[in-house]
């Protein structure tokens, strides 16, 4: 049963992850509605979701800190139901905020809770499953979690925002019950009585070349981060720079971006089980990011339904997260390995940070199109060259501790 890919574990890691992403996006979706009812004139719309996204990213990255120490102190599922709590209990509060400070503490506390889930959900199918199977376990996971970004894009067109964090709430608590018998994994368990080693974060920071191996493999993701979380969910925006200016809601670019990052997911993680490596996929999907963003920044295809289009395109391209994880879960050894994992999406996520911010200081320069330019043009640089220097990790013996190299 263990050795199966479609295991308990895996099932309840990819719901897990489907939740969590369905949250991560209900901001992003319900941005625009749930500020001009809390009061928010419509000229600070924009710097006012900059803010509270950045609040959120920035409790992520926090939380990526406190549940990957988590992860390496007490084991995998004690952060698969720790996480689930905070972050369910944070989403049905943000449903009955009545201000701005109540919206921005809610999605901070959520931001924390949702740290946990996908990192620590990719550590355990990664050392839970054999080398030859791993691969298909993480892509179940990460196709049908990312799926919660298309559920997302639904909810918030089909129900008001309140009721759309009420749903979001829910079903993490019912996900919880669904955890009550899910095992914890032998790789960890091996690693854990072995006292004299190093854990967590203490671990991963122990050498220079941890260091800079960890910020390499962080590095890859840029490009997919920055069209997920700086590009989609200011659509609006971006489409009212065109000439002429198209009408574009944020649910409606999600959906289709989710949808593409599903797809894509999926298409990298076969492919990376054919190819038997990981860095190839990842490369090609670079690539296609770079055409897609020249394409849609540029303002080539100025109709609405192709401009609509693109955004699927551009999920499409960016869809090598399943890659992006296990390489790292891959990469660094038992005793940091959950701070590793559970820590790089979040860490990612603050970087999206700066690139907001370089986006709003660009905008009023240059255009919010040509700022993007730059700031993308940026991150594929360092992504290609971070690709370049890691090792190739496939078919990797994750039974391993980074003191015994």
């Amino acid at each position: 049963m263990k050795s199966g890919v479609l295991n308990r574990v895996v099932v309840v890691a990819a719901l897990g992850t489907f939740v969590d992403v369905l949250d991560l996006t209900l901001f992003q979706n319900l941005r625009v509605q749930s500020l001009t009812e809390l009061g928010v004139p419509g000229h600070a719309l924009f710097g006012t979701g900059v803010t509270i996204l950045d609040t959120q990213l920035a409790g992520m990255f926090l939380g990526g800190l406190a549940w990957g120490w988590l992860a390496d102190r007490r084991g995998r599922k004690a952060v698969l139901f720790a996480s689930i709590l905070v972050y369910s209990l944070a989403t049905l509060a943000s449903a009955v905020v009545d201000s701005v400070p109540q919206y921005t503490l809610a999605r901070f506390l959520c931001g924390f809770g949702l740290a946990g889930e996908f990192g620590a959900g990719v550590a355990l199918i990664s050392e839970i499953l054999p080398p030859a199977t791993r691969g298909y376990g993480t892509t179940l996971c990460a196709a049908f979690g990312l799926s919660g970004a298309l559920a997302g894009g639904i909810l918030a067109l089909a129900v008001g925002w309140r009721t759309a964090y009420v749903i979001g709430g829910l079903a993490g608590l019912l996900l919880l019950l669904l955890r009550a018998r899910s095992f914890e994994s032998g790789i960890y368990e091996k690693s854990h009585r072995r006292t004299e080693l190093r854990r967590g974060l203490r671990g991963l920071f122990a050498t220079r070349a941890l260091v800079s191996r960890y910020l390499a493999s962080l590095a890859i993701a840029l490009p997919l981060f920055f069209v997920i979380l700086a590009i989609v969910p200011f659509a609006p925006e971006l489409a009212a720079s065109l000439d002429p200016p198209l009408a574009v809601s944020v649910p409606a670019a999600t959906s289709l971006a989710a949808a593409g990052l599903v797809m894509g997911d999926v298409v990298t993680g076969l492919a990376s089980q054919r190819l038997r490596s990981r860095k190839r996929p990842i490369r090609y999907s670079i690539f296609a990011i770079v055409a897609t963003l020249v394409v849609l920044l540029l303002g080539l295809f100025p109709s609405r339904p192709l401009f609509l289009a693109l955004f699927f395109v551009a999920g499409l391209a960016a869809g090598y997260m399943v890659l992006f994880v296990t390489n790292v879960a891959e990469q660094f050894g038992t005793n940091v390995r959950g701070s590793a994992t559970v820590l790089a999406p979040n860490a990612m996520r603050l970087g999206v940070i700066p690139m907001t911010l370089a986006l709003d200081a660009l905008q009023p320069r240059i255009g919010f199109r040509n700022g993007a330019l730059v700031v993308g043009t940026i991150c594929v640089g360092l992504a290609l060259g971070a690709l370049r220097v890691l090792p190739e990790t496939f078919g990797r013996d994750l039974d391993f501790d980074e003191s015994t190299r």
